[in-house]
This record gives C-alpha cells, sequence and structure tokens, in this order.
C-alpha cells in the first residue's frame, strides 16, 4: 500500500467513525479503535455498483476495481461510507474479476453495513481474550474487526461459499490479523474450534440450530436474526449461556436483519402491486389504527400470529399483502388520525369475494406499551434431546421457541448415501422450483378434503412442500421422504417457518422403504417431482397402495434437464462435460444414467393407480451462466466429485463456453415443458 492511499484511508476511516459517533451508534472504545485501524480496503478490494433502475432486468452492473486509478476515488467513498459493499455475483470466482460494465446476475455476498457490524459487535459485549466465532462472514469486514478486539488466533469464521472463504481468507491474511475462515456449513458451527464466548450470525435463520447452542460457552453470548416469512419484520435474537449452563434468550423486533439463509423464500408483495393498482378495493371502517411502523415487536408478533403477511413498503399507503391466497389489503391515512384512533382498510378481491385481512384484529395483541422487547427463560437445555421450555412470556407473545431446532420429528433406521450425496447446498440454491400452474393443479386435487396428508417422495431440499404449504392452509401433515440426510436438513430448516403448527416427519429412507409411521395413517396427496426415474417404480406404487386413502392422488411430475435439452448452448455444454467424464452420461460417482425401460404411464397403468390424467405446462427459462454452473453442481451427472481435482478446470471452461453462447444468442434459453402426471385409483375422487 502506498503512502498516500493509507493517509487518505486513514483519514476516511476517521471521518467514517466520527459520523458513527455522532449518530449515537457507536460507544465502545476497543471497537472504535479497531474501526480506525483495520484498513477495509484490503478486505474490499473490488465493489459492484448497480447502473440500472429498480425492477429493470437483466440488472446492469459496474465493477470498480480498486486498484484502477479512474475507479479509486469513487471506490474509496464507498467502502469508507458505512453503506452495504456489492462483492460477488451469482457465486462467482473472486480472484479474477475484470473491471467495468457487467449485465445480469445477482449478489451473493456483500459486506453488512457499518451500522448493523457496530450494533451487533456492541451488543455481544466484545472483549480481550474471548473466542470469537462468526457464521457467514462474507468478506471478513467483522471478523477482522472482532480480531482486532480479542486478540490473535481467538476468531473464526465459517464461509458456506468456497470461492469467498478463499477470498476472505487471503486478505484476512495480507492485514495479519491472526482471524480465520474455514468453507463449510454455518448451520453446523466450527466444533473443532469451539466453544466459543462469542458466536455471530451473519445470515438470518428460521430457528437455533443445535450445534450453535452446543457450542456456546458459559457466560457465552449469541446473536443472530431470526428470519420470518417477511422480508419486513425481521427479529434480532439474543441468547446467554449462564454459568449454570441454562440459556435466557432476548428477542426484540428490528427494523431490518442479516439476509436469510440460502434456499430461505420469501414471502414477495411485488407481483401483487398490479392488482391493487387495477382494484385497490372497498373502504372499509374498522375500530383500530394499525400500529405505527417502529413498533417492530408488534409486526415481529403479527409475522408469526398471522403466517403468510407481507407488508409492500413502496406502496403509497400501508398494504399489506397474502400473496399464497392472492389477498391483499391497505390503509390509507385520514386527516383526523391524530385525534381519532381509526383506519380504514381497503379490501382487495379474491376471486370474486372480498376477502378482508383484518388488520384491527390483529392489533388486539398488542399488550400495554411498545412490543419492541421480549425475553423469555429457557431453562435446563442439557446437551441431550429434551425440549426446551420457553416459558409463559414467550408463549404469550406468540412466537415460537427459538431455541427448539426446528422442532420436526426424524426418524433414523438408516443413514442411506445417495447419487446426490454432497451436493444439497447447490440444489437448493440453483434448482427452479415448481412453476405456479402446477402448485394450484395440485391444491385442487385436495379440494375438500378438511386435513390432508401430503406424501412427498425424493423431497430433496423441500421444493414441493415449500410450493404448497403456503395455498393449502388446510394441510394438516407431511411426511417428506429423501435417502440424503442433508437434503433432509436443508428441507427441515426451510419448511419451519411455514408449518404454522402443522406435523412435518422426515424420512431418511428410499422411497420403496418407507413405512406408515403410524395405525391409521394414509396419505391424501403423494408427490414426485424429478425423482421417479431413480426409483424401483413398481415398488413404490405398491407402497403407496397400502399407505394411501381410497381417493389419494399421485402426482408424478418433471422436465427434463439440461443435459436432454435441445438447443445449441446446452449441446456445447454436453459436449465439454463428455470431454472430461466420457461419452455416457454419469449417473453418482461410478456409474453410468440408465433411461427407464418403460413410460411412467405404463408403470402406473399396471399399478393400482390406472385412472391417469396428463398435464403439460410449457415455461421458459432465462438462465445466466453462473446459474447454468451452480446448477450442474447439483446434478448427478455433472457433480463436482467425478472431476476430482479436475474440477476447478472444468468450471472455468464451462462458464468461458457459457458466456460465448450467452453473447452469441441473446441469452442462455430453455424452452422446456413441465409434465404432471395424477393418477388415482378407478373410482376415486376427482
Amino acid at each position: 500500500m502506498s503512502a498516500d492511499l493509507s493517509v487518505t484511508t486513514g483519514a476516511r476511516r476517521a471521518a467514517m467513525v466520527e459520523r458513527l459517533e455522532a449518530g449515537g451508534v457507536l460507544t465502545d472504545a476497543r471497537l472504535r479503535e479497531a474501526l480506525l485501524s483495520v484498513p477495509r480496503e484490503v478486505l474490499l478490494p473490488h465493489a459492484y455498483v448497480r447502473v440500472s433502475d429498480p425492477g429493470v432486468e437483466p440488472i446492469a452492473w459496474r465493477l470498480l476495481d480498486g486498484a484502477h486509478p479512474d475507479d479509486r476515488a469513487e471506490w474509496l467513498d464507498l467502502i469508507h461510507s458505512g453503506e452495504s459493499v456489492l462483492l460477488q455475483r451469482d457465486g462467482e470466482r473472486l480472484d479474477a474479476l475484470g473491471r467495468g460494465p457487467v449485465t445480469g446476475g445477482h449478489m451473493t455476498s456483500m459486506s453488512t453495513y457499518g451500522r448493523a457490524t457496530v450494533d451487533a459487535l456492541q451488543t455481544l459485549r466484545l472483549g480481550p481474550g474471548q473466542r470469537y466465532l462468526e457464521l457467514g462472514p462474507g468478506p471478513g469486514v467483522s471478523l477482522a474487526l472482532a480480531a482486532a478486539v480479542t486478540g490473535p488466533h481467538l476468531a473464526a469464521g465459517v464461509e458456506r461459499d468456497g470461492h469467498m472463504a478463499a477470498f476472505a481468507r487471503r486478505n484476512l491474511d495480507r492485514l495479519g490479523s491472526g482471524a480465520t475462515v474455514v468453507a463449510g456449513d454455518a448451520l453446523d458451527g466450527h466444533p473443532a474450534g469451539g466453544p466459543f464466548d462469542r458466536i455471530h450470525s451473519g445470515i438470518g435463520v428460521p430457528c437455533v440450530p443445535p450445534a450453535w447452542v452446543e457450542q456456546l460457552a458459559p457466560g457465552g453470548r449469541l446473536l443472530t436474526t431470526l428470519t420470518t416469512r417477511t422480508p419486513s419484520w425481521p427479529g434480532e435474537l439474543l441468547a446467554t449461556r449462564t454459568r449454570a449452563g441454562e440459556i435466557e434468550a432476548v428477542l426484540r423486533g428490528r427494523p431490518r436483519g442479516y439476509r436469510p439463509m440460502l434456499g430461505y423464500r420469501w414471502l414477495d408483495a411485488v407481483p401483487m402491486r398490479s392488482r391493487i393498482k387495477a382494484d385497490p378495493g372497498v373502504p372499509r371502517p374498522t375500530r383500530l389504527a394499525p400500529p405505527p411502523d417502529d413498533a417492530y415487536g408488534f409486526w415481529l408478533a403479527a409475522a408469526y400470529l398471522a403466517p403468510g403477511l407481507v407488508r409492500d413498503f413502496q406502496a403509497e399507503t400501508m398494504t399489506i399483502a397474502a400473496p399464497w391466497r392472492r389477498v391483499l389489503g391497505g390503509r390509507r391515512p385520514r386527516r383526523d388520525d391524530r385525534t381519532r384512533p381509526r383506519a380504514t382498510g381497503r379490501m382487495g378481491r379474491a376471486r370474486g369475494r372480498a376477502r378482508p385481512l383484518g388488520p384491527g384484529r390483529t392489533a388486539r395483541h398488542v399488550p400495554g406499551g411498545r412490543t419492541g422487547r421480549r425475553r423469555a427463560a429457557v431453562r435446563r437445555l442439557r446437551q441431550r434431546s429434551a425440549r426446551p421450555d420457553m416459558g409463559a412470556a414467550s408463549a404469550h407473545a406468540g412466537v415460537p421457541a427459538p431455541f427448539h431446532p426446528c422442532p420436526t420429528e426424524h426418524r433414523t433406521e438408516r443413514n442411506p448415501v445417495s447419487l446426490f450425496h454432497a451436493t444439497a447446498d447447490a440444489y437448493e440454491r440453483h434448482r427452479p422450483g415448481l412453476p405456479d400452474a402446477v402448485v394450484h393443479l395440485l391444491a385442487a386435487a385436495l379440494r375438500g378434503i378438511r386435513r390432508p396428508a401430503l406424501l412427498d417422495l425424493g423431497t430433496g431440499t423441500g421444493q414441493v412442500p415449500a410450493a404448497l404449504l403456503p395455498v393449502l392452509p388446510q394441510l394438516a401433515r407431511l411426511d417428506l421422504v429423501d435417502a440424503d440426510r442433508d437434503m433432509l436438513r436443508r428441507a427441515d430448516l426451510a419448511l419451519r417457518p411455514l408449518l404454522a403448527g402443522r406435523t412435518a416427519t422426515f424420512h431418511p429412507v428410499r422411497a420403496e422403504e418407507f413405512t406408515a409411521p403410524g395405525t391409521g395413517y394414509r396419505a391424501d396427496l403423494v408427490t414426485c417431482a424429478r425423482a421417479f426415474h431413480w426409483m424401483d417404480r413398481p415398488a413404490v406404487l405398491a407402497m403407496a397402495d397400502r399407505v394411501t386413502s381410497p381417493g389419494a392422488t399421485l402426482a408424478i411430475m418433471g422436465d427434463g434437464s439440461l443435459w436432454t435439452h435441445p438447443a445449441p448452448w446446452t449441446a456445447a455444454l454436453r459436449e465439454l462435460i463428455q470431454s472430461h467424464l466420457g461419452a455416457e452420461r454419469r449417473a453418482g460417482t461410478t456409474g453410468a444414467y440408465v433411461e427407464p425401460g418403460r413410460r411412467y404411464e405404463d408403470d402406473l397403468a399396471d399399478s393400482p393407480f390406472s385412472d391417469i390424467e396428463e398435464h403439460h405446462f410449457p415455461l421458459r427459462r432465462v438462465w445466466t451462466p453462473d446459474k447454468v454452473v451452480g446448477y450442474l453442481r447439483s446434478t448427478s451427472f455433472a457433480r463436482p466429485g467425478l472431476f476430482g481435482d479436475r474440477h476447478p478446470q472444468f468450471e472455468a471452461e464451462a462458464l468461458a463456453l457459457l458466456e460465448r453462447h450467452a453473447a452469441q444468442e441473446d441469452g442462455l434459453v430453455e424452452e422446456s415443458v413441465f409434465d404432471v402426471l395424477l393418477a388415482r385409483r378407478p373410482g376415486g375422487a376427482r
């Protein structure tokens, strides 16, 4: 680093600290010294800037290179502004980025904005000599600050993105901070380095993984964002382990929080804006005005008490929508609001009739005073499987016990390894979901059944149940079957916020081996998406006959893969894979893929479920090169383990190939069809 740059960055760090102090954010003397001493320019050597307007696709970006004279002033201003700095697009490698304009893709890693970093580290009461763990550290800015406070070789981070982990580790080594970053799943914590006096999660989770609690030392503090189904209303959970080993937790509503774990699906109000504009609804008076925007505790409780609601903060009036029911509601301020506690709820129409959201009723859950803080004690959280007692205060708040790590059941008869072993991360991030039309078709199959049960075979990371739960509030029970435990664990975490008291049981067995979990069990809908070809189909259909209700529906569905898709770019990609792995399509580490000998329709015709309906839904996807590479990691024919130490070379060649075709063919377009076979017993309900 040149002397001139060192002076310039030192002055900018001092100005940044002055702003934080003037705003009343920074109060800790040790953290102040760390902010003044840690050179951010080493940890954030580049930055993306969005050029296109919000809502414009594909997004136009510009990459600032801190080493380039033309970018340096803007880059220095940005990384010392206290705002979040965008660093990684679609999980890309970070060792050879080119400055200038870039089109498409979405940000997968960024630095936390300065105020949030300071708030978090001060809330943890960080001090010298403490062992510190950061989960999802990204580029390592807060990790470097923590290391400056705790002392060398006491701060560690776990980052699930291998490229970002290597990037952060390299830059932290340049600083000589003594902090370490390991590549791994942050949900597992860092058992090799624990226990820890302070644990800070830079990712939002719907519930606290047990590994984090187990790795918290006596007297330790743990801080994480507790994610709800809406980005509007996050919670901040601070847990402490007493010297006696008990856990105490404080849950606060916050205006913002960390982004949720990858694969977590937020509800989205944006698609409903056109309906709101076209049909603003009919004014209807209520007796109570909704609470103000800064009643964060109320809105956090509302996210649990009324799951499925999302606030559209870009609307001119207070607008709350229930996207999965296609319902919306709003509130327009009145002139006399200051003196009269009244509100006007604007009710949208769903299927021809008014569907009120009831903001007045929700407001009745507010106890006296502002609801910004909830306190609950967790008694005797032992290091075994006993469930913690959250106490009366948490139950009154209506907030699920945050320390129960997604309280679903797991059967443990076997621990099989699937063809997709070790691909759960890529599967969760890069596999396309179900089209909306398919979701509504499946929901219609359960119409008229009061408390239906779903059996999902080959559930993977939970795409089918995650799509169905919001549109089937009457769904009473879910049984999810997959041979891969890692897949089921991610499904568990993703589905937990959607369950709303319903029962989900995870079965780590092959579909053929599933047995009814109890006397009287009967599934009303059996789903199998993109997995039937891997199964012993006659055995699966015989099993389904044993465990389903008389009028049950089987849904076998899928849309092929990029291996079979007929397009110039997929043909070139297939040839590249074959040049590395051989002409045969691979399936797992050593095997070759074998096409099913019979059509699914023939398998069903020979089964008890011989009454078959066919449904075909055309779809069009536009892929980015990075997204395709991520998708390949999730497949049985191009998973990283097949390539061994040649995988980085393959991915570099694949990216170059895909970028060429994207430029030549106006994007990487997939025109496909999502096929659904609905099968029932002859004479079964429709």
